[in-house]
């Protein structure tokens, strides 16, 4: 009788092994099923890095399609960006001090790459040539020779450490053709790398015996010394990117996936991880986004950007550290905005939940 409650209690109704057995499987409830440390990746937004008044900084122009296209495209390197200023036949150049201009007389540039030593390479679309702009002058680089009967365009470069690719398209007589060549940045030329024809029906063929046989629609070379290639594909098929060598060696393909529904695609570029950014519908209001993967398709992050009000034939470049600058134009304004991708880890809650 002399025995206190608590004394009672905690021998005889709750004995101090059950006690600890409770807090025990709480804790293995709470840190074992609920709280989790989880990491992963993020994007933050950077700063708007050119902004433009349309007409007056910045020319634009209706195209025969009816749509409406302003600097149709920009380069990024080590020293400043370049935005080639299409309608104005002039190169504008973002460094450490003001905006300087470079006069382009009588040239339609359409494409433009930045040299590892920061010198912009603008191809010119009206004369079939490429040329390094340079300072004090603008110097030729490649020069196409035209072939009568067709239209023809360099569709698209791309720079490594020392070699230009070039993607040539020509149209006519019932034909159309793409081709891949590469070149040193002295300007010769090394070899050709694809080359597919159109044939019956849509169909592409691929000519044999060339390092690359996918039908090119657009690339990326890779600092890396991987190029990226984005093959065409029949109307509905799923995008894929496929990697070679430079020496023509494949090495696989990623199926392009993202969470929302692939209307128009564009390869943007590759940082120094091998992660690729692509853009989504990048002109369709509510369903521009970006995606980011890495080489073997699993995805990093996606997020919804703007949708961008001009056409251009570049949207975005990649630094190799990863920064996207990316076309946010508005229907007055020539925007180029940036984002970076960062890393996090933080604890959070869940019924079995694993990251």
């Amino acid at each position: 009788m002399e025995r206190g409650l608590g004394h009672i209690l905690s021998q005889e109704v709750f004995p101090v092994w059950r006690v600890w057995l409770v807090v025990g499987m709480v804790g293995i409830l709470v840190f074992g099923f609920g709280w989790h440390r989880v990491s992963g990746w993020k994007v933050e937004a950077g700063p708007t890095v050119v902004n433009l008044p349309l007409g007056t900084a910045a020319g634009k122009a209706v195209g025969l399609d009816g749509r409406v296209y302003g600097p149709l495209t920009f380069a990024v390197g080590d020293q400043g960006l370049a935005v080639a200023d299409t309608y104005h036949e002039q190169l504008l150049w973002f460094g450490r001090g003001p905006v300087t201009r470079r006069a382009l007389p009588g040239m339609l540039v359409e494409d433009m790459v930045m040299t590892p030593d920061g010198v912009p390479l603008v191809a010119d679309n009206r004369g079939s040539a490429i040329w390094r702009v340079g300072a004090p002058r603008t110097t030729p680089l490649i020069k196409f020779a035209a072939t009568r009967g067709y239209t023809e365009a360099i569709w698209h470069m791309g720079v490594t450490t020392d070699h230009l690719y070039v993607e040539y398209v020509r149209l006519g007589r019932g034909g159309f053709s793409v081709r891949l060549d590469e070149y040193r940045l002295s300007g010769q030329f090394v070899r050709q790398v694809a080359l597919t024809q159109s044939g019956r029906q849509g169909s592409w063929l691929p000519l044999a015996g060339l390092p690359i046989s996918a039908p090119v629609r657009t690339f990326v070379a890779g600092g890396n010394g991987v190029l990226y290639v984005e093959p065409a594909l029949a109307d509905g098929a799923t995008p894929v990117i496929q990697l070679y060598r430079s020496n023509g060696q494949y090495l696989g393909q990623v199926t392009v996936q993202a969470g929302e529904p692939i209307r128009h695609l564009d390869l943007l570029g590759v940082n120094h991880e091998g992660w690729l950014y692509l853009g989504v519908n990048l002109t369709e209001a509510h369903r521009a986004r970006v995606l980011i993967i890495t080489s073997r398709g699993t995805p990093v992050t996606e997020f919804p950007v703007r949708a961008v009000a001009l056409y251009a034939a570049t949207y975005g470049r990649v630094t190799p550290n990863g920064t996207l600058y990316l076309d946010q134009s508005t229907a007055t304004r020539y925007r180029l905005q940036t984002w970076r991708v960062v890393s996090y880890r933080q604890w959070r809650w869940g019924v079995f939940f694993r990251a």
